[in-house]
């Protein structure tokens, strides 16, 4: 449909005005199936093929027949009133697959005579030939019902009065009534309005406000637990010490891709573990973007977490002594040989334990894991560079290869001894969701949460960007609760208009497919494959938001990515941050949740209800049994207690009666 202006006058139902008919339709995109367009155009496109020498229906016509046009325009808006829709929305699922039932709903409701009501539905039939004429395959659902708004389409669809003309009549704003049409709950002022419309529409009075739910305050949080790690973290931010990656000077850079071949190629240059390599994924799959972690179109997660564990490193060696670092200058720090170096490596764990208030943490752990696998004896990186040594300082530096491989084998000690007694808990997972895990049903207030989304969606300008925000963060929400994955796997989900996304629908229902490099297990145990069903209550809000609100926030035609940044195309980095904020807004006594936390929440709440259901949540979560049993081994003890001490409390009793 090309750019055209048409001038569409009718009876009471529109008034004169022009009609505007954007090009939406992107070419060779994977959904351009789909036509962005409102009823609004839709409308003027039926107006013009009246007006053209072909009709409707290809037959010859020598004159415009306006009175049909204004015919099919009331009908149009009477229908959309119905659904809870105006001229100015999105086209829908009332008009594409669920347009039989919607239509039926609609006459159904209608007190008319039978012959108009036969003409409506042929004015329906025509709508929908023009839509499916311009090849609109879109898919959404009817607006969310309320007890008002189902009373008040009801109302509006009966009266025979465009919504935007009975706003005007009734002295009401017409975005405030589409809102209403649409869900939302009027406040205290907008009950004299909706008085006003009463009496318009001929109901009695109190008919509409009687439905008005007393609005919910909105949540405060500002007495919510306060989480210590995060309070600590933020003091941490602003002392940030290490180095950053355009500072790498160009022998810190050549041994670092030196290390990074020997770790990802098929055949290294040096001998190396069957469990040493890193593996590669693609980088849609992934939110690390760093050009030195990164081979042509993959990326490698290991490489990216060591990276970071690096930076932190040699940023201690360069840190003034007073701050606590060892104070090096940047040219002698910039070297991967002071990963073989005891009291280097050391020095940094005891640095870094001091940050955390003397907790000898997993982070600890993960840093010690990198470094001993450089160091073991036949297939240790770093073991089998002798000539490394030549990089250290001359105070610090081995005098042969011979003392280059002793003071790996001394260093391996030590991260083998700090490895060890690193078990300590700095970030418990469990803080942020214990207010949760003290209820009877710690689901429900999330839940809660996204029914209050979904109540600001509602209330949003219909069609606009906000509206599309608040509609993926409910989506978002729901998928965590219905499907908890890891973020690296939620940010890369993707749809495809062939089925062959992540995300893909059935006739049962959508599912939920990931490829090994979505996953953090990879090729190995848990991770070899995943295609579950995601739960039957979050199918109505994905076929809403792939068809009427990710077009919206869509900056890039060919983004195949499910879950859309605002702000920015491909992959949503910021997608963390975005949960953390929802849940401490829309969740009551919530400081935050963060999608990992909606992991150890869904699982904790299973286990409450199911206390031997350790290998349901195994695949629940996609991990493997021993993780799970390890992670959760506290709620099977407590379980234990309550049934032990519940045997002794019977004791007592029967004690009493004797």
């Amino acid at each position: 449909m090309q750019n055209r202006r048409y001038v569409l006058t009718t009876s009471y139902n529109v008034t004169p005005k022009d009609i505007y008919v954007e090009q939406n339709v992107v070419a060779g995109s994977t959904w351009e199936s789909i036509l962005i367009i409102t009823y609004q155009q839709l409308l003027a496109d039926i107006a013009a093929s009246f007006s053209s020498p072909q009709g409707p229906e290809g037959g010859s016509t020598a004159a415009p027949l306006p009175q049909q046009v204004r015919n099919i325009a009331s009908t149009l808006h009477s229908f959309l009133a119905y659904h809870g829709k105006t001229i100015d929305s999105r086209v829908g699922l009332e008009l594409t697959n669920n347009f039989d039932a919607s239509a039926a709903d609609y006459l159904n409701a209608l007190e008319v005579a039978t012959s108009t009501k036969r003409d409506r539905r042929y004015h329906l039939k025509v709508i929908r030939g023009h839509f499916e004429k311009l090849k609109a395959a879109s898919l959404g659902r009817s607006p969310k019902e309320t007890s008002l708004s189902q009373e008040l389409r009801r109302a509006v669809a009966g009266s025979g009065l465009a919504p935007k003309t009975l706003a005007k009549q009734a002295g009401i704003s017409p975005s405030a009534l589409q809102r209403w049409l649409a869900g939302a709950t009027p406040n205290a002022r907008g009950l004299a309005p909706l008085r006003r419309l009463e009496f318009k529409l001929g109901l009695g009075r109190d008919s509409l406000t009687r439905l008005v739910k007393d609005e919910e305050p909105r949540v405060d949080n500002s007495n919510a637990t306060t989480i210590g790690f995060r309070q600590d973290l933020r003091l941490l931010i602003e002392d940030r010490y290490a180095i950053h990656e355009s500072d790498f000077n160009a022998n810190l850079t050549r041994e670092w891709k030196s290390l990074f071949d020997y770790k990802t190629s098929i055949a290294p240059q040096f001998e190396r573990s069957a469990r040493g390599v890193w593996r590669l994924i693609p980088k849609k799959d992934s939110a690390s973007r760093s050009a030195l972690v990164c081979k042509g179109s993959q990326v490698c997660p290991s490489a990216d977490v060591f990276l970071i564990q690096l930076r932190s490193f040699l940023g201690f060696l360069i840190r003034p002594v007073e701050a606590g670092g060892w104070g090096l200058p940047s040219d002698q720090a910039q070297t991967l040989s002071w990963l073989a170096h005891p009291e280097a490596i050391n020095a940094f764990l005891e640095f870094k334990t001091e940050r955390a208030k003397g907790v000898k943490h997993t982070g600890h752990a993960v840093f010690c894991q990198y470094v001993a696998s450089l160091l073991r004896d036949g297939t240790g990186y770093l073991r089998q560079r002798c000539e490394l040594r030549h990089s250290l300082p001359e105070d610090y530096r081995p005098l042969d290869d011979t003392a280059w491989k002793l003071m790996c084998e001394q260093t391996q000690k030590v991260v083998k001894a700090w490895r060890k007694c690193s078990t300590g808990i700095r970030r418990a997972p469990q803080d942020p969701i214990a207010f949760l895990l003290d209820l009877d049903e710690p689901l429900l207030p999330v839940l809660e949460g996204i029914k209050r989304i979904e109540r600001d969606a509602a209330s949003a300008a219909p069609g606009s960007k906000q509206q599309a925000i608040l509609k993926r963060d409910a989506l978002l929400l729901a998928l965590l609760l219905s499907n908890p994955l890891r973020l690296r796997s939620m940010q890369s989900l993707t749809i495809s208009s062939s089925g062959a996304g992540s995300v893909y629908r059935t006739d049962k229902g959508y599912r939920l497919r990931l490829t090994s490099s979505q996953l953090k297990n990879g090729e190995s145990g848990a991770g070899k494959r995943y295609d579950v069903a995601i739960a039957p209550w979050v199918t109505a809000m994905l076929d809403e938001y792939i068809e009427e609100y990710r077009p919206v926030l869509a900056m890039d035609p060919n983004d195949t990515y499910l879950l859309l940044s605002s702000r920015s195309t491909g992959l949503w980095t910021e997608m963390g941050r975005q949960v953390l904020k929802l849940t401490k807004r829309y969740i009551r006594g919530c400081s935050g949740i963060s999608p990992h936390g909606f992991r150890h929440l869904v699982a904790t709440a299973f286990l409450k209800k199911n206390p031997n259901g350790f290998l349901q949540v195994a695949e629940l979560l996609n991990d493997r049994l021993s993780t799970v049993m390890q992670a959760y081994a506290h709620l099977k003890r407590d379980d234990s207690l309550t049934s032990h001490n519940s045997n002794v409390d019977a004791l007592f009793v029967q004690l009493k009666k004797n």
